[in-house]
């Protein structure tokens, strides 16, 4: 496809308005419509009892992997929930409230690791888009710009722009996808706090 002054200078200013529009965060291009977060706050999610500290929970060989399990974006926010309400209901009475809290730190450093995983992903990724928008744009300009191209070179640097334009096109749509995560975490905490709460208040998780 043969793209004329006009139509490359539009295709510029597309990238252009592509590559403007996330903000500036953390010096590096943030594309997601979330503000960009590094590390989740504990206290913004739990005002409950104090969580232990220095839990050594990473050797317990029942929390750690349910910490996993419950904190997986494979399962929904109900089926993580009903896996913390089956963990209270198989704890001694005189230790439940204790493992309940263990677990809500487990919960809570895990999904913290995972979610700033995937915004590391984000920003890495992002990072790679930029790259390839702008050599899209280069290609656009040397098209507009170099009138001297033979027949041969231009037609491959306009197959090789617009492939790029396609991979481009749908790796915005991945993007979109992963720009989700960091929220799906959020979210997921949220939940699992909210069901240990509601265990202690309703007396499922008192000792």
């Amino acid at each position: 496809m043969r793209t004329g002054k006009r139509g490359g200078a539009s295709l510029a200013a597309v990238l252009f308005c592509l590559l403007a529009t996330p903000v500036l965060a953390d010096q590096a291009r943030w594309p997601c419509a979330s503000e960009r977060i590094e590390r989740l706050s504990l206290a913004q999610i739990w005002r409950g009892d104090p969580l232990p500290e220095n839990a050594t929970w990473t050797a317990d060989r029942e929390l750690a992997p349910l910490a996993q399990k419950i904190t997986s974006l494979d399962l929904s926010d109900e089926e993580a929930a009903a896996l913390v309400r089956d963990f209270a209901g198989h704890q001694p009475p005189e230790r439940r409230r204790e493992r309940l809290l263990l677990l809500l730190r487990a919960a809570f450093e895990t999904a913290d690791g995972k979610r700033r995983r995937a915004v590391r992903g984000v920003d890495t990724y992002a990072h790679n888009q930029e790259r390839l928008a702008e050599r899209i744009v280069e290609d656009t300009e040397r098209l507009q710009a170099d009138s001297g191209l033979g027949e041969d070179e231009r037609s491959e640097l306009e197959m090789r722009r617009d492939w790029n334009l396609r991979i481009f096109e749908d790796r915005r749509a991945m993007l979109q996808v992963m720009c989700e995560e960091p929220d799906r975490y959020e979210r997921r905490i949220f939940t699992i706090a909210r069901t240990v709460e509601e265990l202690l208040k309703t007396g499922e998780g008192r000792s």
